[in-house]
């Protein structure tokens, strides 16, 4: 869990590649283009579902680089302090930033969080306990869940409709510890809040909790799709939620086994629900304001750049109906002693990867499905995304020695885009356009020197149909 408090308070895989892959070639960006360059360009209203957590924090920027969405974290404890009929409005600013970031155009998701004292049924555990009367009808006044949540839900109506529930759950003790209830006790928090949001609000939507995948690899999300598919009431309340949600980090190639599983336990159980990513990002060690050890999956900041690209491109193959970055700004987390992962450091200067973001919500914007290839010889991804009047092929190297890829000519000329949105006019030759891929030089894992963690520098061809 990587939190700070807000305002101080389908598919389609491709089973064979239809490119050509031809290894040790010497490194070169594109066979044959011309000296015009082209930047990539961005629509005019940004696409939602491309985020970044906490925007707020540096807004204009925000709108700058297309940030669509954003997720806020609303404490629980802060906003009813001093019981069930109390209700804070400084614990938001009264709204001033809330009313802000809506008027430029983006998407806000609140996520809920933290028991108050005085509703937990263990004090003991503050933040962290059950709610007292969870397991009453949603909207019976003792419990002080439905309660708090029909009370946000009301007052945010039709500013904030999306609820995060909470904070990877499945994570059982620890700093990043946020419930001490069991399965069986999220999955009541779910059923209350969905009833209760949707109660005084008709288009609201419940979002689950971000599950970290490699905590215990889906077992309490496998627990909790079965819960929540019990009970004579579930098919008739659309199983309580709206859509499923992950937090993936470090590594682009995970996004395809992990979401296709996640898929496949929703499934078993009969449920069909969207994805979410509302965390992602990859750590950099060689940023100079904090180094770290060259292990533990980092990366260097033009990998963190690369990731960007990459993960992007794969979400969207994957139909991942929302990704989200974190975070905008490097901020207290940072300042306390948590990792590097704002787009801006806290000095106001930006990371490579700010750009990255820029170029991949200028290039990624319309894209309405994709394939996934991957030739496993050469270690080469080609993702093919579609969008009205253009098909896109991001393309990179996952193996530490170059590697030549060809890809099939729907034009005469097209332009390659690196991963900053620069781009160059290129030509085909014999009906492909080929060019040699970086490799990669990520080999960040502890355990495994050959193991590969984000891909070398991608490319961006950009087709017109």
């Amino acid at each position: 869990m990587r939190m700070k408090a807000f305002l101080s308070l389908p598919c389609r895989v491709a089973a064979v590649a239809s490119f050509v892959l031809l290894a040790g070639i010497a490194p070169r960006f594109a066979a044959t283009s011309t000296s015009r360059a082209a930047q990539a360009s961005r629509p005019s209203t940004p696409d939602p579902r491309f985020g970044v957590v906490e925007a707020w924090r540096a807004p204009t920027a925000a709108s700058q680089i297309g940030v669509g969405w954003e997720r806020l974290t609303f404490w629980w404890k802060n906003i009813q302090p001093d019981g069930p009929n109390s209700y804070n409005l400084w614990a938001t600013d009264r709204d001033h930033q809330i009313n802000h970031e809506i008027a430029t155009g983006r998407q806000l998701v609140g996520l809920l969080i933290n028991t108050p004292d005085w509703a937990a049924l263990n004090p003991a555990q503050h933040g962290d306990s059950i709610p007292k009367g969870l397991y009453l009808p949603y909207n019976d006044p003792n419990n002080y869940w439905g309660h708090f949540v029909k009370l946000i839900a009301a007052h945010y109506k039709g500013r904030i409709n999306d609820w995060i529930l909470w904070n990877e759950v499945s994570i059982p003790n620890g700093k990043w510890c946020t419930w001490h209830g069991s399965v069986a006790d999220y999955a009541q928090l779910v059923r209350v809040a969905d009833q209760a949001a949707k109660a005084v609000n008709p288009e609201a939507k419940i979002i689950l909790s971000g599950d970290p995948y490699w905590y215990d690899h889906g077992a309490f999300f496998t627990t909790l799709m079965q819960d929540l598919s019990r009970g004579p009431q579930a098919v008739a309340n659309h199983y309580y939620f709206d859509a499923a949600n992950l937090h993936l980090y470090s590594r682009p190639s995970d996004y395809r086994t992990i979401i296709t599983l996640y898929n496949q336990i929703m499934a078993r159980y009969g449920i069909q629900k969207p994805m979410w990513l509302s965390e992602t990002n990859a750590l950099p060690y060689n940023d100079p304001i904090r180094r770290y050890a060259r292990s533990g999956f980092f990366g260097t900041m033009q990998d963190q750049a690369s990731y960007i690209i990459e993960a992007f491109s794969l979400a969207l193959a994957l139909n991942v109906q929302h990704i989200e970055v974190n975070r905008m700004v490097d901020g207290t987390d940072f300042t306390a002693g948590g990792e590097p992962f704002g787009l801006i450091r806290n000095n106001h200067t930006v990371r490579p990867e700010y750009y990255a973001y820029s170029a991949a919500t200028s290039l990624y914007a319309g894209v309405t499905d994709g394939t996934i290839s991957y030739d496993k010889q050469h270690e080469v991804y080609v993702v093919t995304l579609h969008k009205p009047g253009a098909t896109l092929y991001v393309t990179w190297n996952q193996s530490p020695i170059p590697q030549r890829v060809s890809i099939p000519a729907l034009a005469r000329s097209a332009i390659a885009y690196d991963k900053f949105g620069s781009g160059n006019v290129v030509s085909a030759s014999d009906g492909t356009y080929r060019f040699t891929l970086t490799p990669s030089t990520d080999n960040t894992d502890p355990a495994d020197p050959k193991d590969y963690v984000i891909g070398g520098s991608p490319i961006v061809l950009v087709q017109s149909n």
